[in-house]
């Protein structure tokens, strides 16, 4: 069962996709400036250097598994191996006042598109910090979508697999799919994993019976066949001796044998040859004769 695997294919978290380093603004530049340069900076960069200039320990103990020093670190490490980054970042409605920033951030490409988060800053020693991340402003279900497919197809997961998880998610009310983008608790997510595991059992399981029952189907076909198709060598025979000894042209003879076939089995046939002396042997090609005119 790989349900875990499935789960973490589909839940892409704010902690991974937004949590990057980043670098205050240059002199000269107005609080606004200065907080779109740390926001888009945090976010396209994969230099780890920045963390502590551009992130409050507080947020990287929130989106870390440390504390302090070691936030920093483990942040550094994260922003080192960072993959699919946005393609770009467009940062809106900047608000800046009494040392508090927030912002709206649009995403195109990477792990993140389509997704539009609200930003919360703070000004330490003079430098604008992210400080985290509070909602969603708004979502692009369809590019979002398309991301986590990629996701789960990354993770190794068939096309069966895919198709049912991405038409589960589908069917979620907007809020509900929201949540699983946003949240970490992999609840929601898990259990539709396990349905969809459960769903291709039950369809691999069906499927593996109808093919054992088609199978055994054509064996009983084949097997009544074979009751009723004479040999190559019995057929020969049998046109040889009908056009030596009766007298008859090819087209009676061949009839004659095609009513054989049509009225008696192979076995049948094999016995009354077996008994010659009882007669049956000939009754039933005098039959097949006089059926042919």
């Amino acid at each position: 069962m790989r349900t875990g695997r499935w789960a973490l294919a589909a839940l892409v978290l704010l902690v991974l996709s937004l949590g990057v380093s980043a670098c205050g603004g240059g002199s000269g530049e107005s609080d606004e400036e200065q907080v779109e340069a740390v926001i888009k900076t945090a976010l396209t960069s994969t230099d780890p250097s920045a963390c502590g200039e551009s992130r409050t320990v507080d947020f990287m103990e929130e989106t870390g598994e440390s504390t302090g020093a070691e936030a920093e670190r483990e942040c550094e490490k994260a922003v080192a191996s960072r993959e699919n980054l946005p393609n770009s970042v467009k940062v809106s409605k900047v608000k800046v006042e009494d040392g508090k920033a927030t912002a709206e951030v649009h995403f195109e490409g990477g792990d993140p598109d389509g997704l539009v988060v609200n930003v919360v800053l703070v000004e330490e020693d003079g430098n604008w910090k992210i400080d985290d991340f509070t909602d969603l402003a708004g979502l692009d279900r369809e590019r979002f979508t398309a991301r986590i497919e990629r996701a789960f197809e990354k993770e190794g997961l068939g096309r069966p697999e895919v198709r049912c998880l991405i038409g589960a998610l589908d069917k979620l009310p907007q809020a509900e799919f929201e949540e699983i983008a946003l949240s970490e608790d992999e609840t929601t997510i898990t259990g539709i994993s396990e349905k969809c595991e459960a769903k291709l059992e039950v369809e691999q399981a069906t499927a593996k019976a109808e093919r054992e029952l088609e199978q055994e189907e054509l064996a009983e076909l084949e097997a009544e066949a074979a009751e009723y198709e004479y040999p190559r060598a019995v057929k020969q025979n049998f046109l040889k001796s009908c056009l030596a000894s009766s007298g008859s042209d090819f087209a009676t003879c061949e009839c004659s044998l095609a009513a054989l076939e049509s009225n008696y089995t192979v076995k049948e046939i094999q016995q009354a040859e077996a008994n010659i002396a009882s007669g049956r042997m000939r009754e039933m090609i005098e039959t097949a004769f006089t059926e042919c005119g």
